[in-house]
């Protein structure tokens, strides 16, 4: 884990109306879906309800839209969790997976962490996690900073 950084605004947000559309535009749920959801804030990030499939073999994908409402962009650089060995970003592309070093989030623009997509796939996940489950994740922005998320494991993503 890096040091040096204190953690940003950790407290979950209602997102902005433009935000919220944006963010509705970039998932399959309902618009609806996303405002019930939980989401979270950090500086011009938007995150949007944040979920995973149940573990397959000690593997899960981490999936929901994230938002850049500011004018310069930025980098989901990092993501660091008590519950998996090791997070990495991947890009599908043409039937290949590409591991990336970061997901870039550009200014306006909202990004879909889906598996047709690019995603956050966690290694060597607890075999307590399934149904219901909690994971604490830290994502680390380039710019934003840091913030504390929660992903919620669940068959479909709640409407």
């Amino acid at each position: 884990m890096r040091v040096g950084r204190r953690c940003g605004n950790t407290r979950p947000r209602r997102l902005g109306s433009a935000g919220l559309l944006a963010l509705a535009a970039c998932t399959t749920l309902p618009l609806g879906g996303v405002a019930a959801a939980h989401s979270y804030r950090l500086g011009a990030i938007q995150i949007g309800h944040l979920w995973a499939k149940p573990p397959s073999g000690g593997e899960l994908l981490v999936l929901g839209p994230l938002f850049n409402s500011g004018t310069t962009p930025d980098q989901l650089i990092a993501v660091h969790s008590s519950m998996a060995r090791a997070a990495t970003f991947q890009r599908a592309t043409a039937g290949k997976e590409q591991t990336l070093q970061a997901i870039d989030i550009p200014p306006g623009e909202a990004v879909s962490l889906a598996p047709w997509s690019q995603d956050i796939r966690l290694t060597g996940v607890a075999s307590t996690v399934r149904v219901g489950s909690t994971i604490p994740l830290t994502f680390e922005f380039a710019h934003a900073g840091r913030i504390h998320v929660e992903v919620l494991v669940e068959r479909s993503p709640t409407p």
